[in-house]
This record gives structure tokens, sequence and C-alpha cells, in this order.
């Protein structure tokens, strides 16, 4: 709603992420080496003073296409943070040592931990990325049809063709 009340509406997908991250919320976005200076399972994080959301090189689009869709969930979670996480953090932080510099991220996503504020960020992601009205027009032009789809059968005989048994690995 704030992006559409600044920008205009969106019409049609994609959401663009770096707009809403650059532009509305005036955050610096950058790629980095998350993985080398804050662990392997690092794909994101958001350093709230500085006003900075980092992204690992890795995920970068431009020199991968297939990443586009990891980039752009990346964005989207750490948007989650900045909208959701950020006003207690910095609450926090006021409680904190007032003299000390920070220079850590205040919010770093492993893909290995899913505490409560990381899975808050993936839904927040979820609903950004894919707006209600969007995904049902989407569907509606795809399918003709707001019936739901059932993917059971489809995948039981995808599952038996190519021999992948729920208890396979």
């Amino acid at each position: 709603a704030e992006y559409q009340k600044q920008f205009g509406p969106i019409t049609a997908p994609p959401i663009d992420v770096e707009v809403i991250i650059e532009s509305l919320f005036q955050l610096d976005l950058r790629f980095d080496d998350l993985r080398a200076s804050l662990g392997p399972d690092v794909l994101g994080a958001t350093w709230i003073a500085e006003r900075e959301i980092r992204v690992d090189e890795t995920l970068d689009p431009t020199l991968d296409a297939k990443k586009e869709g990891r980039y752009r969930f990346t964005l989207s979670h750490e948007i989650g943070h900045w909208r959701l996480h950020r006003p207690l953090l910095e609450a926090r932080a006021l409680q904190g040592a007032l003299f000390e510099a920070v220079s850590e991220p205040a919010i770093v996503c492993r893909s290995s931990s899913k505490e409560p504020q990381e899975w808050q960020a993936d839904v927040y992601a979820g609903y950004l990325l894919m707006p209600e009205t969007m995904v049902r027009e989407q569907w509606q032009r795809r399918f003709a049809t707001m019936a739901p789809y059932f993917a059971a059968d489809e995948i039981e005989g995808k599952q038996a063709r190519w021999s992948l048994a729920e208890h396979d690995t």
C-alpha cells in the first residue's frame, strides 16, 4: 500500500522489490561475500542502524539468471525483517551500550535457522511477491477457472514413473 501510494498501482507481476528497498525505504542494497564473513549458510543480512541490506554475491542474477527467484525472495525476506522486526531491534539497541559503534548486522538470515522471526519474514516475503489478487488473476488467466488444482495424482504418477517412493532419498 505504501509503494502504491508513492509510485502508483502495481498492475502486473513481478513486484519490484529493489525499488521498494532503495526508493520506498531508502535503504542501501548491495552484494557482499556474506558466506565468507558471516557463515556458509547466510544469504542475506540487514544492518538496521546503517540502513543497509546485503545479499550474498552468489545470488547475483546478472551473473546467473537462474538465481533471480532466490534473489528476489531473499530481498523480500529482508524487507520483511525491516518492516516486522526493525522496531523491536531499534528499541533493544537503545537499551544497550549507548556509546559503542555497531558494525555487525542486526539480522543475519541463516538457511539452517527457522526461528519465529525467520518464518515470519518468509511469510511476509510470500505475501509481498505474490499478492492474492494477482495470483488469482494469473490462475484465472492460466486455467480459465478458479477451481483449485490438486496435484496428488500427478505427483504419484511422477513418483512411480521416476521410481521416487516417499521413503527413497
